[in-house]
């Protein structure tokens, strides 16, 4: 049975709905440790929250720009490599970049008109993967 697009779609709505709920549980323990915490406790609580306030959101962005650099010297790096025509992998911590030599790919429409003009011999050589599917999920 194939499914529809609705119902992927659906199926998508109710994994996103998964993060809905987490977010829905934190609030609700935060507001009951709220509600045990003594006034001065969480004054003081307060008090350290606002001393840390900010600071994030600077490392956040020292980060995004770091990243920009890394990706810049990645592209670099990678045209370089290129032209010496061999694999490359760099590996850390953070991700893992890999470049192999590209697949070489025939017109697919000429080579079948030139088989359907009498050339039957070149279908041996001719093989039809499997589509190949990437699903890149969205952070929430």
């Amino acid at each position: 049975m194939a499914l529809s697009e609705e119902q992927i779609k659906q199926a998508m709505d109710n994994f996103a709905d998964f993060q809905n709920k987490k977010e829905y549980l934190r609030s609700q323990k935060k507001t009951l440790i709220d509600s045990v915490i003594p006034i001065e406790v969480q004054e003081k609580l307060n008090d350290i929250e606002e001393e840390f306030a900010g600071k994030e959101e600077i490392i956040d962005l020292e980060e995004k720009n770091a990243r920009k650099v890394l990706d810049m010297m990645i592209e670099q790096y990678v045209q370089s490599q290129v032209l010496t025509d061999k694999p490359i992998k760099l590996k850390s911590e953070m991700a893992t970049v890999s470049m192999t030599k590209g697949d070489i790919t025939w017109d697919a429409k000429s080579l079948d008109a030139f088989v359907i003009a009498g050339h039957p011999e070149l279908l041996s050589f001719r093989t039809e993967e499997k589509p190949k599917i990437r699903v890149v999920r969205n952070k929430i």
